[in-house]
């Protein structure tokens, strides 16, 4: 599923959730139309109800990984534990790309891209802001 998201675009992927519900729609008032047997068209619709349902789990997984999406603006060290003198799991420079995962008692649970977790004090990271008004207007 992360492959699928991060493939496409935004735009790409609601263009294409867009395309298959009219593909859909179409394909079953043409068969409403000309009275077609439900075991031609039936096959169909299910494929495409498919491909659609992979195409909205991929949107919302994007959505919801670009929306805790974090920058490291201070030289830091990722902690095991959210405690000062918790045991260094790593370091994190200026500009490294993070994903938040929660936030507890003045320091904040860290992903890496390389999918290594650690804890970090609040203020050594500016979240990023997301754009979804695009999407709606």
């Amino acid at each position: 599923m992360n492959q699928h998201a991060a493939f496409f675009s935004l735009e790409e992927m609601v263009l294409m959730i867009t395309l298959i519900v009219l593909s859909m729609a179409g394909i079953y008032l043409g068969a409403l139309y000309w009275r077609q047997d439900k075991r031609l068209y039936r096959p169909v619709l299910i494929a495409l109800g498919i491909v659609l349902a992979v195409f909205i789990a991929g949107l919302s997984k994007r959505q919801r990984l670009q929306a805790n999406q974090a920058i490291v603006i201070y030289e830091t060290v990722a902690n095991f534990e959210p405690r000062a003198n918790s045991t260094v799991h790593f370091k994190l420079s200026p500009g490294t790309k993070v994903t938040v995962i929660k936030q507890e008692e003045g320091w904040t649970k860290v992903k890496r891209l390389d999918g290594n977790l650690g804890w970090v004090p609040q203020g050594v990271m500016e979240e990023i802001e997301t754009d979804t008004k695009n999407l709606t207007s």
